[in-house]
């Protein structure tokens, strides 16, 4: 990776990325040539017509010549995309700048010497098109952009969003997903400690992700719940955004990511695992960051 990209993602994240995420991880080359992620993070107007059109992003660091050498697909189910070097190219707009920030996170190109990497640098991003530009959607049209994305050969669906009441559309939708080996991750909610659960992030076959601040421990605003599985950095985080640049954002939205592009190499060090062996073996890797054991905070780290 390039040394510069690598300083501003340690800087940005205050802690160690290897020890947080990488445990247990191969991430060889060849390892990594033999599976596919799709990021589906859900953001962004309806789903008709050239809205669902997958495709590539268009930020620079999300533009990925080399996106092929690792068949990994995730899908970002978001607000879209739009004109980012570090992303990839398309013609999704992002009004909003959460779908380029979120997915950023997860795939932005690592070692083109352009601002920062994501995790699974060598992902495809599926953007799909879910949410109005303000973050309102349907349950309807969360539950068929899931469809959507499973149908089309995502791997991973990453899910930063979330409502107060859980939608049996919603919950079929990420059945059908698994069914098809998908692991789906969503966001535990932002909330804070009174915050109310957060679905899908509380659906029991979802890796739901609370968020951690720089120094490790569990960020004020990460909504707390029995149905928390694990945590990632989500306070003040790095990313990509509209228009080709870079900017923080803080959230369990920016959290989710970093385990939905995890989820991602863990499949490509073990293709042989099923969709439930991926979350088991996150969850049990996982470093504790909080009280031993497992807790409504951080899960089970």
């Amino acid at each position: 990776m390039n040394q510069k990209e690598d300083a501003e993602m340690r800087a940005a994240f205050g802690i160690s990325m290897e020890r947080i995420y990488l445990h247990g991880v191969d991430l060889s080359g060849a390892k990594l040539s033999g599976a596919k992620l799709i990021y589906a993070d859900l953001t962004d107007a309806n789903l008709s017509g050239a809205e669902l059109s997958g495709a590539d992003i268009s930020h620079a660091a999300l533009r990925k010549a080399n996106m092929t050498k690792a068949n990994l697909t995730t899908a970002t189910l978001d607000r879209a995309l739009l004109d980012q070097a570090d992303l990839t190219s398309a013609n999704l707009s992002d009004a909003n700048g959460h779908g380029s920030e979120v997915s950023g996170v997860a795939a932005a190109t690592g070692n083109n010497g352009l601002g920062i990497a994501g995790l699974c640098w060598q992902c495809q991003i599926m953007p799909v098109v879910a949410m109005q530009p303000d973050g309102l959607a349907n349950y309807s049209d969360i539950a068929r952009a899931i469809q959507y994305a499973a149908s089309n050969g995502a791997d991973v669906i990453n899910l930063s969003l979330g409502g107060d009441s859980r939608s049996s559309a919603v919950t079929a939708a990420i059945e059908y997903a698994r069914s098809l080996g998908v692991v789906v991750v969503a966001a535990a909610g932002s909330g804070g400690g009174g915050g109310p659960v957060n679905w899908p992030g509380a659906e029991p076959n979802v890796l739901g992700v609370a968020s951690l601040d720089a120094g490790g421990t569990v960020s004020s605003f990460s909504t707390r719940g029995s149905y928390v599985d694990a945590a990632a950095p989500g306070g003040y985080i790095l990313s990509t955004t509209i228009g080709g640049g870079y900017g923080h954002m803080s959230g369990t939205s920016m959290a989710t990511p970093h385990v939905a592009a995890l989820a991602a190499l863990v499949m490509a060090a073990n293709p042989t695992f099923t969709e439930s062996q991926v979350r088991a073996h996150i969850i049990a890797t996982s470093q504790d960051v909080a009280p031993a054991g497992f807790d409504n905070s951080s899960g089970n780290g």
